[in-house]
């Protein structure tokens, strides 16, 4: 471990093993005195998520004690923050540690902040929204000197005193305060709350039903009542960008048997009622995504937009290499129905336990994990129908990989 040249390596502990809270005051105190990007990092990972808590996990930070050199009140401490973004990677240990509660952006920012690690800010800041956003403007400003207005002094008689004055005039962008909580509105009528409660005391008694077309009555009642997403996809400046973008920018297209060669199955196939053409895409399949397109006959395959896969029902399924390691979070409920990003359920399908989620007012994402596969495979399919008809045309689709 690279300990910026400091001698006594044996003396930092690695994990720490402190709390959460602790851990990032020893954090802030001791990278006080360095630079203020250091500092803005490890705040803007301290608000944003228990990255903190996973780096030290991972061993990604040391502590060690006060230096006997030049004795501080506070010990000591050490992030290797290039290390840590390359674990990002597809094959690295912290892939499955990135969710929506722990960005993989913000950590790339913080380590660029801290160490200078390099950075694609066009990819990485343009779909941010929301207070990811603000604490990322707040990092930036806490990393500047911009809190300090200079100007010049002058002698009594107003010559030029020949120097300068620094005037501190606090942080142009402060800290956000966090974000309240999303408080979605209970049903009013009270035939419609019984009706909603009995329905997920059945989810809850059935998680994840096995379903055939058609839906038995049950299932429809719960999927009829996943509420769309509140706060994140389902409104504001993200979705207006991404119902006005080409579904196919920045992606590179790629023939059905370069997609065979990939993921070692066959092209997905889907039953629409109209005419469609099917085109796999990835930006990079070194990642380890590819996107597989159900477009009209009729439309422009270059300007085909969100805002078009939505007036024509077009789905899309993006298929990420998986992997599988246990999940130390406790598993959620198989079903709720009011949630930020969306009501959901779970169903069975074949032998593949599907997930159901409401993400936009029109649209629905199913997602399953197939590890009996040669190379185990995670499938997000996007479907702009209700979560019942979304279903239901999965069901009446033979092309779908589900497990037999």
């Amino acid at each position: 471990m690279d300990l910026n040249g400091w001698e006594d390596e044996a003396e930092f502990a690695s994990p720490s093993g402190l709390p959460p809270a602790e851990l990032a005051e020893v954090l802030l105190a001791s990278t006080a005195e360095r630079s203020s990007g250091v500092s803005a990092a490890v705040e803007l990972l301290r608000r944003s998520g228990d990255w903190l808590e996973v780096l030290d996990a991972e061993g990604f930070i040391a502590i060690g004690p006060p230096s006997p050199r030049n004795p501080e009140p506070h010990p000591r401490s050490v992030v290797r923050w290039a290390d840590a973004v390359a674990a990002l990677a597809p094959e690295g240990r912290l892939t499955t540690r990135a969710d929506f509660r722990r960005d993989p952006r913000l950590l790339r920012i913080a380590a660029s902040l801290a160490d200078g690690v390099p950075i694609d800010l066009a990819g990485v800041l343009g779909d941010l929204y929301g207070e990811k956003a603000r604490l990322i403007v707040a990092a930036v400003s806490a990393s500047t000197q911009g809190r300090f207005l200079e100007y010049e002094l002058r002698l009594p008689d107003g010559r030029d005193a020949g120097w300068t004055g620094h005037l501190d005039v606090g942080t142009p962008y402060p800290w956000p305060e966090p974000e309240p909580a999303v408080q979605q509105p209970e049903l009013e009528l009270f035939p419609a709350r019984v009706a909603e409660e009995r329905a997920l005391a059945w989810a809850l008694a059935h998680p994840a039903p096995v379903v055939t077309h058609p839906l038995d009555d049950p299932v429809r009642a719960v999927l009829d009542r996943l509420r769309f997403a509140s706060g994140m996809r389902g409104h504001g400046l993200a979705r207006h960008f991404w119902r006005s973008e080409p579904v196919l920018a920045g992606q590179r297209v790629l023939t059905e048997s370069e997609f065979v060669a990939w993921a070692g199955i066959e092209v997905p196939g889907i039953t629409t009622a109209w005419a469609h053409r099917r085109i796999c895409s990835t930006r990079d399949l070194a990642d380890g995504h590819a996107t597989v397109h159900w477009i009209p006959v009729d439309a422009d395959v270059e300007g085909f937009t969100g805002e078009g896969a939505e007036e024509a029902g077009a789905p899309s399924l993006t298929i990420e290499l998986h992997h599988d390691r246990p999940d130390p979070r406790p598993e959620p409920p198989r079903t709720r129905f009011t949630s930020a990003p969306g009501g959901w359920t779970s169903v069975t399908i074949g032998s593949s336990v599907v997930g159901v989620q409401r993400s936009d007012p029109q649209a629905t994402r199913i997602g399953w994990v197939r590890t009996d596969l040669a190379r185990p495979l995670a499938f997000v399919l996007d479907v702009p129908l209700l979560p019942t008809a979304a279903v239901e045309l999965v069901l009446g689709s033979t092309g779908l990989p589900f497990a037999p």
